[in-house]
């Protein structure tokens, strides 16, 4: 390995451990563009990239977590307080009735009781894979927050805002 190709790897290395897994492949593209990759075993393992204890802030239960001990069952969270009141009811031909909550749109016959909990998911960094309350329309868990309502501090997001604003004076 020269002393060039240390450095790259390096910057490469540095790239990743610094970009928000959000960001991750927008990052990546330029530089894989101009890499010179002999053979898949050349691209770096994720546990080369990333730290096995690095803190992730997950967006839907705001919990600090990490990777390594992320499992599908991370997230929970009770169904609405109401949420016996703000259901579906819908009757059957048969004289059965099926329940169907709103907050998780989960549906059960009448006669059992609802699971435990609304949502149970993996942690998770990325927006798009939750599904937060909305109350204007009354759907979704009103506990599952954006980490704006929620007040967490988001670097990334910041960045972005921060660009926002400058454009906007630029304007001025």
């Amino acid at each position: 390995m020269t002393s060039n190709d240390a450095s790259g790897s390096a910057a490469h290395r540095s790239l990743i451990e610094s970009t928000p897994p959000n960001n991750i492949q927008k990052a990546l593209l330029p530089v894989a563009a101009n890499a010179q990759l002999k053979t898949p075993s050349d691209i770096p393992s994720t546990s080369e990239t990333t730290s096995e204890s690095e803190e992730l802030h997950c967006v839907r239960c705001h919990a600090s977590f990490q990777e390594s001990k992320n499992h599908p069952k991370a997230c929970t969270f009770w169904h609405n307080e109401d949420a016996e009141y703000a259901a579906d009811h819908v009757f059957h031909d048969d004289g059965t009735v099926t329940v169907k909550l709103q907050c998780c749109e989960v549906e059960y016959d009448e006669e059992t009781s609802p699971p435990e909990f609304c949502v149970e998911a993996p942690h998770t960094t990325n927006c798009d894979d939750v599904v937060y309350g909305d109350e204007y329309n009354e759907t979704g868990n009103m506990d599952v927050v954006q980490c704006a309502w929620k007040g967490c501090f988001r670097g990334d997001d910041e960045d972005e805002d921060n660009e926002d604003d400058e454009e906007d004076e630029d304007e001025d």
